[in-house]
């Protein structure tokens, strides 16, 4: 069976960061830097849906690995949607 390219490139994104001496910094320097601006945009809306989706995880989705990550993704959520961006996070970026 052949993956999509959505999970092809998820697969990418977690072998790298679960490789020892992975360097974050490269990584954000080629996104944030050397990247177009368009692709920048799409790739913050792309974060924008994962911190929305982790967010909204129910209490039995998420254990100590991963609890740091949900509990910063519902503050991000609770302080975007107290600043009036109701819309889902990763549709609101036009708007910012």
């Amino acid at each position: 069976m052949t993956e999509t390219k959505g999970v092809e490139a998820a697969r990418t994104l977690a072998n790298f960061v679960n490789a020892m001496g992975h360097n974050p910094d490269e990584f954000v320097e080629q996104l944030t830097q050397r990247e177009h601006r368009t692709l920048q945009q799409s790739a913050f809306s792309l974060m924008l849906a994962c911190i929305e989706a982790w967010a909204d995880k129910e209490e039995f989705q998420f254990d100590g690995r991963n609890e740091d990550t949900v509990k910063i993704s519902r503050i991000i959520k609770a302080r975007l949607l107290e600043e009036g961006l109701g819309l889902s996070l990763h549709k609101m970026v036009r708007y910012i």
